[in-house]
């Protein structure tokens, strides 16, 4: 029980569950902060300046409307395809993007 709690209070403690982190629209409080948590594990430390207006390529399937959101834009910079996994969970979680 110790565990689940401490895990619960670091998960509330990330910082990709501050402001940074987007709406996904879900009813549960739970699931945005998973979701907000591995977002930014796949951003992970910031090193470098993105330009929040430089061009990305769309990949077939993906909806315009999920890379207007910075957040979104810079960990499918990082590492594509686990942002794509994880897109496609937060949409089956009843997630969608919201600007």
């Amino acid at each position: 029980m110790r565990r689940f709690i401490l895990g619960l209070t670091l998960l509330a403690a990330s910082p990709a569950t501050a402001e940074d982190c987007p709406d996904f629209a879900l009813d549960s409080a739970y699931l945005h902060g998973f979701f907000c948590g591995q977002l930014d594990q796949i951003i992970g430390p910031k090193t470098r300046t993105i330009e929040p207006d430089a061009p990305v390529s769309t990949p077939d399937g993906l909806p315009q409307e999920w890379l207007g959101i910075p957040a979104i834009r810079d960990a499918y910079r990082v590492d594509p395809a686990r942002t794509l996994e994880m897109i496609q969970r937060i949409k089956d979680a009843g997630g969608e993007p919201v600007q």
